[in-house]
Formats: structure tokens, sequence, C-alpha cells
């Protein structure tokens, strides 16, 4: 779904995204629990035919290119990570 923070590693050459129709409550009754101090808010919500679709088309998608997955992962390395961090 492109409404979480892979978005920020995928991309539309590599993935299928099914956009998000809108949020609902996260009340779950379970983890999720009304009143709480924490676990609260929504989450997004999508239409089950646009994620069936997302997936058939994902069975059509030729496999990216392995140097794209190399540079993601020279990319989101820990190294790379903690330099960033040091420089931040």
């Amino acid at each position: 779904m492109r409404a979480h923070a892979h978005v920020d590693y995928c991309s539309d050459a590599d993935s299928i995204f099914v956009e998000p129709s809108g949020k609902e409550d996260s009340v779950d009754g379970i983890f999720f629990q009304k009143g709480q101090p924490y676990n609260q808010g929504n989450i997004f919500a999508w239409d089950e035919d646009a994620g069936i679709a997302g997936m058939e088309e994902a069975l059509k998608m030729d496999i990216p290119d392995p140097a794209v997955g190399k540079a993601l992962a020279e990319k989101f390395s820990v190294k790379n990570t903690v330099d960033c961090l040091l420089n931040f």
C-alpha cells in the first residue's frame, strides 16, 4: 500500500502499490482498545478489489534487475545508517 515507510525504498519499477481507500478506526478489542493512553488512532484501509488487481498485476511483472536490490542493500546498510546518524 502506498501509505507506509516502504515507499522510501520501493518504487514503481520494482513494486506494485495499492492506493489506500481511506482510514478506519484501529480498535480491535484486543491490542487496540478505546480509552487507553497508547495504541490509539486510525489505520489505512484498502479496497479488496484493488488489492486483488495489484496482486494480479504483480504476477505479470518481470523480476527486477538484481543490481537494484544490491543498491538498496548498500543504501540502507547498518554502516550507512550509522554514518547518517553520526553526521546528523
